[in-house]
């Protein structure tokens, strides 16, 4: 989209990540993708996840002289213009009650500095240097990162599933990143 043309590797190494995602997510069992039901929340991330797509591709797009940090610093502002009225009719809430501890305070900083400026940085960095098919590649990875850090974290275990997964995963990627071969007549021209 927007002009970027995409290899044969870049659809390839896609599509293998794919199907390694999804089978992560029914755990093994193709069929149960029928049966699958969807929450409200799972609605939201999809529409936040394209929405977050439709942000990369248009971000390629910014007048050359706009730094990275005018359109974070644009971000932060229009972000929190946004927000401001759903935190007003959320403390308006008589059952609401905040208290403000050193965890909390420590996961709002967290929040606002590495989640929000750094992690938008470097994305918007990555989107500059690798464009957005490439730099998009790393969604794939983000249930593999999940049951490794659940793994770790959580005790959760890592089976065949996991590992077949896993490795369609990162195939999948490492293959979208494959230069594109060139013909043997063009090679030998050069």
């Amino acid at each position: 989209m927007l002009g970027e043309r995409q290899t044969a590797n870049t659809w390839i190494g896609s599509i293998i990540a794919l199907i390694g995602s999804i089978y992560l997510v029914a755990e093994g069992q193709l069929g149960r993708l029928i049966g699958m039901q969807f929450a409200v929340g799972d609605v939201l991330m999809l529409a936040a996840a394209i929405g977050f797509a439709v942000y990369s591709m248009v971000l390629r797009k910014i007048p050359d002289g706009l730094s990275q940090s005018s359109i974070l610093t644009l971000m932060v502002f229009f972000g929190l213009i946004m927000l401001v009225p759903f935190l007003g009719w959320e403390w308006s809430k008589p059952e609401v009650h905040i208290e403000f501890s050193g965890l909390v305070i420590f996961s709002v900083i967290y929040t606002g500095v590495g989640n929000s400026l750094i992690a938008w940085w470097l994305w918007n960095l990555s989107l500059e240097k690798a464009g957005p098919t490439r730099a998009g590649m790393i969604y794939y990875s983000m249930p593999l990162l999940s049951g490794i850090f659940g793994y770790f974290f959580l005790g959760e275990a890592i089976g065949l599933v996991q590992l077949i997964s896993g490795l369609m995963i990162v195939g999948g990627i490492i293959w979208s990143s494959r230069p594109e071969k060139k013909p043997l007549a063009a090679a030998e021209a050069n």
